[in-house]
């Protein structure tokens, strides 16, 4: 007796639930062997799921009205501050929420929370920032801070806009080719070739030569930045800022965005588009040396060379900020650095295209814009040798952040109960050198 020849349908379902099934093995041999190394959680840290989805959860609840962040996810790597809070305000309290970048997971809000007083309330401040956070992923942050009962919403987001897009090019692509990406990566059949795969290809691949001394930083982080990266990653910091600032005219909740702000002496790398428009151009680096060797009048004059040649550029302006901040000329350095912030498009530093921005949207969406730069660049110490009002060139020092939480509060009159006012003697700078483990609720 002849066997009839299994249909092509059948044949095709066969090799199907074959491979599914062989690829399943492989997926949990793989999970089994090599771990996802994305989160390795720094002490007191906590990681929280991070998706593009902006109503993707990052909040649970751990007892009936006690709500902190999603404990045990890790899959963005993201950290927040480790703490619990009431799900229902305190009528007594003036409950604020800060979403936003490092500076945000940082210290700004404990400035903020100890100096703010409220007449006959107290202020509840809560730490919604995150390390290396873009607008996306303050977004994010937003969406879940918006279901916590905030009088309040403040944010602070700019810096990462670049760094976060030139890291990771699929950051602006749209979520389900993100997702899916990331998803085949991160997976264990992914985490197996790679461990597979990676050391041949890294022995067959002969390395790049070195770069030339004068392009390392170019190298080293991002690429040339230019107004086509802005086109882009501008109109992605307006659409995450926009619908941010919808949600949260939709919710009734006082929003308000800050201008971040920026330190211009700590610009020891050659910046942006410096190295790339023209090779003159590599006297930016040289320039910025020779400051630090004594020469200050030579990268003077080189500096006011290149900014007659492009006057377009921000860069020689920087140089010449450097110089005659070195020479002792400090009204004319501050004008000269101030007006390289206002040109430059630095990878790491926000400016004022980001300010545009959010002052757009504020207006757009009725909330409040909070000027920063302006009054933070004429404060006295500013220039300062040393830079005394920052860490680097985007985290201020201890007495930065009480300058900073002081403007922001002076800021914020329209959305704050009357005779609210910030007194700096309340904060102490010693509280202010690093993230804490746990939210920061002063008892006045």
């Amino acid at each position: 007796m002849i066997r009839p020849e299994p249909s092509r349908l059948r044949k095709a379902i066969y090799a199907a639930v074959i491979s599914i099934v062989a690829l399943s093995s492989l997926e949990i041999v793989g999970r089994l062997i090599v771990a996802d190394r994305r989160y390795r959680p720094a002490s007191g840290d906590v990681a929280v799921e991070l998706q593009s989805d902006p109503t993707a959860p990052v909040l649970e609840e751990v007892s009936p009205g006690t709500v902190t962040f999603a404990r045990g996810a890790g899959k963005g790597g993201v950290m927040y501050r480790d703490q619990t809070w009431t799900s229902r305000a305190d009528p007594a309290d003036f409950r604020v929420i800060a979403v936003g970048d490092s500076t945000v997971f940082g210290p700004f809000p404990d400035a903020v929370a100890a100096g703010l007083v409220i007449p006959d309330r107290t202020v509840e401040m809560l730490n919604f920032g995150s390390n290396g956070a873009a607008s996306d992923r303050t977004r994010i942050a937003a969406h879940a801070a918006l279901t916590q009962d905030p009088d309040l919403l403040l944010v602070y987001v700019g810096h990462n806009e670049v760094m976060e897009a030139r890291r990771d090019p699929a950051s602006l692509r749209p979520f389900w080719r993100r997702t899916l990406r990331s998803s085949v990566r991160h997976s264990g059949l992914g985490r197996l070739l790679a461990g597979v795969l990676e050391p041949t290809i890294r022995a067959l691949t002969p390395s790049p030569p070195p770069p030339p001394e004068e392009e390392t930083w170019v190298a080293d982080y991002c690429g040339a930045v230019d107004d086509g990266d802005w086109a882009t990653v501008g109109a992605s910091y307006r659409r995450n800022l926009s619908r941010l600032a919808a949600d949260a005219r939709e919710a009734g909740i006082s929003l308000a965005l800050v201008e971040p702000v920026s330190s211009v002496q700590r610009s020891d790398d050659p910046p942006s588009v410096a190295q790339i428009v023209d090779p003159a151009l590599v006297r930016i680096s040289e320039g910025l040396r020779a400051c630090k060797d004594g020469r200050a009048s030579e990268a003077l004059a080189w500096g006011d060379d290149l900014a007659d040649r492009f006057p377009e550029l921000g860069e020689p302006q920087l140089l010449r900020g450097h110089a005659l901040l070195s020479l002792g000329r400090l009204d004319e350095a501050r004008e000269a650095l101030l007006d390289a912030r206002r040109r430059e498009f630095h990878p790491t530093r926000a400016s004022e295209r980001h300010a545009s921005v959010l002052r757009e949207v504020a207006a757009a969406e009725g909330a409040v814009f909070v000027p920063v730069a302006a009054e933070y660049g004429a404060d006295p110490d500013y220039l300062e040798l040393g830079d005394p009002l920052f860490g680097d060139e985007m985290h201020p020092s201890p007495a930065g952040y009480i300058l900073l939480a002081g403007i922001v509060v002076a800021g914020l009159t329209e959305v704050l109960p009357a005779g609210s006012h910030f007194d700096a003697q309340r904060v102490d700078p010693a509280r202010l050198k690093g993230p804490g483990r746990r939210g920061f609720r002063p008892t006045h």
